[in-house]
């Protein structure tokens, strides 16, 4: 992707170049109802006039405050959050799987957690994803025992485990740095060593510096687009969008 100085909202495109892998999933104009999600919860942002694609081994991270529109991507990627216009595509064969390191058994021992989603339970295998995801030397602790970052990085190999897959996650705003640090990096890991899709949900910039490129969204709007790799210069268009708003 290119990056403009100016606002990326409305009908301005947001795609990757055509030459490369196929595309994982794509956004094509896409507008989705605001609203509340649930009974007492905060009001839902509408994404408006969203076009978006990814390709297939690439890691994008959608950098916004809450009530952004970050969280409504994620949603309508998962199907969650279908639109009121335009369409979203998904490459046939690339199931979207949520990271949640919520609900992890805690009885289990790490290895034992991502074995059971590995086919085959193939040795190979858990070990690239040890490997990719940070874990190589927490495989025989019990869940239970592991820090909240290393559950973080747990719940990234469990839903890399088959292949080919797109990785939806979601860094809180309250999450502890360490936490989208793990994150992040276990998401690179995959994405690198494992041919995985991912989508990064995050506010912060270091976080965001993993993934090969970064969105920025206002209101339910893409108001600019940054390749990764530097958080100094994600930082920069962060207080550069704040300033414009």
């Amino acid at each position: 992707m290119s990056s403009g100085e100016g606002d990326m909202a409305g009908d301005e495109e947001c795609l990757e170049p055509v030459e490369g892998p196929p595309v994982a999933f794509a956004l094509d104009d896409v507008t989705t109802e605001p609203g509340r999600m649930a009974p007492g919860a905060a009001s839902r942002v509408g994404l408006s006039r969203v076009t978006l694609g990814v390709r297939v081994g690439r890691f994008l991270a959608a950098v916004g405050e809450p009530g952004s529109g970050v969280t409504e991507l994620l949603d309508c990627l998962a199907g969650t959050l279908p639109p009121v216009l335009g369409r979203v595509h998904r490459a046939a064969g690339w199931p979207v799987r949520r990271v949640r390191p919520t609900g992890l058994p805690l009885e289990l021992r790490a290895w034992e957690v991502v074995a059971r989603e590995v086919p085959g339970g193939g040795a190979p295998e858990l070990r690239c994803l040890w490997r990719a995801a940070g874990l190589r030397w927490r495989s025989q602790r019990r869940v239970a025992d592991l820090s909240a970052a290393a559950r973080q990085r747990l719940a990234v190999a469990r839903a890399a485990a088959a292949p080919p897959a797109i990785l939806l996650a979601a860094q809180p705003a309250s999450a502890p740095r360490g936490e989208g640090a793990a994150l992040a990096a276990a998401l690179r890991g995959v994405v690198d060593a494992c041919g995985i899709t991912a989508v990064l949900s995050t506010a912060d910039a270091a976080a965001a510096a993993r993934a090969d490129t970064v969105v920025f969204l206002h209101r339910g709007r893409f108001v600019d687009v940054a390749a990764g790799g530097n958080s100094g210069a994600v930082r920069a268009y962060q207080d550069r969008i704040g300033r414009r708003m």
